[in-house]
């Protein structure tokens, strides 16, 4: 089987943990593949469609095409397998905020497209296939996975320590939803002043006057794991809003998998993966957040416990041993 999988860049997240993370499974089942990027220019996009033929499957990773673009790609396709991982038919949430509007019709129109004409959808949870479902019947949810191998778990220690590290990790595109729980996390630590917010991203974030101290580091892909061990409570808050409703989150995923208690807004797939309490903490309002951070900054016990237990619950559900699998199965019954 030759399989072409076109992204716009490696580097982003969708393209390193939904198909680049899947190439040494692809590899050991004995098949051949190609990753490549799709050309900027409309002009070079053409010849470039055209050499997609050669492909038995051409798996196309979140990108929406124009009329004319699609019309190539699905002309040129034996097989086309679209996956996203965001609510790609909305506004992200920022831009929500700022327009006071959620709808953008040509996404939603590019969106109807691409989904009604693919031969399999891969969606991300089970909010995205709800919306996929009205265009398309043969539809997959294949979760955003973790490789557990690259993360070590956390050691709690049965006393509280004399810093309590909250800690949160995103790009600058994402801090809207920190900026959301600010007035919650500067309450917390006037109860708990032994807190602080450390904050690893690509840009960095200003702590308010007289508020919870924060502590900035650079994201970087080698120390992602270690950083994410050195939180004693990780955060993701989002709102509730059709983009923050289609997340898979991967955030939660990752504190998860290293063994980091944490606590969550009860917003789309964030429900799913923290089922119960035995796993995490969903947190909805001012006052939940607070009383539920307060809870966990207290009793390092729980911390302890939440933490293994959402180690144990990711390995089952969201690993990369768990979901990969089911994506080669997906494609070998296609074909």
């Amino acid at each position: 089987m030759n399989i072409v999988f076109l992204t716009t860049r490696l580097e982003k997240p969708s393209a390193r943990f939904r198909l680049l993370q899947y190439l040494p499974f692809i590899e050991e089942k004995g098949w051949n593949y190609e990753v490549q990027l799709i050309p900027k220019g409309s002009f070079e996009r053409r010849s470039f469609f055209s050499a997609l033929s050669e492909f038995d499957v051409v798996f196309l990773q979140k990108r929406l095409f124009g009329f004319l673009d699609f019309r190539a790609l699905r002309k040129n396709s034996k097989k086309l397998i679209y996956d996203f991982d965001d609510a790609v038919m909305y506004k992200d949430s920022g831009a929500q905020a700022e327009t006071g509007t959620q709808s953008d019709p040509s996404r939603q129109k590019r969106f109807e497209r691409t989904v009604g004409s693919a031969d399999l959808v891969i969606a991300g949870n089970t909010n995205l296939r709800e919306l996929a479902s009205r265009f398309s019947k043969n539809i997959e949810v294949i979760p955003t996975p973790v490789d557990t191998s690259r993360y070590g778990k956390k050691t709690y220690k049965t006393e509280n320590p004399t810093e309590i590290v909250l800690g949160w990790m995103g790009s600058r595109s994402t801090l809207f939803y920190l900026e959301g729980i600010r007035k919650i996390l500067d309450k917390v630590h006037k109860l708990c002043p032994e807190t602080i917010l450390r904050v690893i991203a690509d840009v960095e974030y200003e702590a308010s006057a007289g508020g919870m101290p924060v502590e900035n580091k650079k994201w970087s892909f080698d120390d992602e794991p270690s950083d994410l061990r050195g939180f004693d409570i990780g955060l993701m808050p989002l709102t509730a809003d059709p983009w923050s409703r289609g997340k898979c989150g991967f955030k939660l995923l990752q504190y998860m998998a290293s063994g980091v208690a944490s606590i969550a807004s009860p917003v789309g797939v964030n429900q799913d993966i923290l089922k119960s309490s035995s796993n995490g903490i969903l947190a909805s309002g001012t006052s939940a957040w607070v009383d539920s951070l307060v809870r966990l900054i207290k009793d390092p016990v729980l911390r302890a416990e939440l933490g293994a237990s959402g180690r144990r619950s990711l390995e089952e559900k969201y690993s990369l041993s768990a979901t990969a699998p089911k994506l080669l199965n997906v494609i070998e019954d296609l074909v």
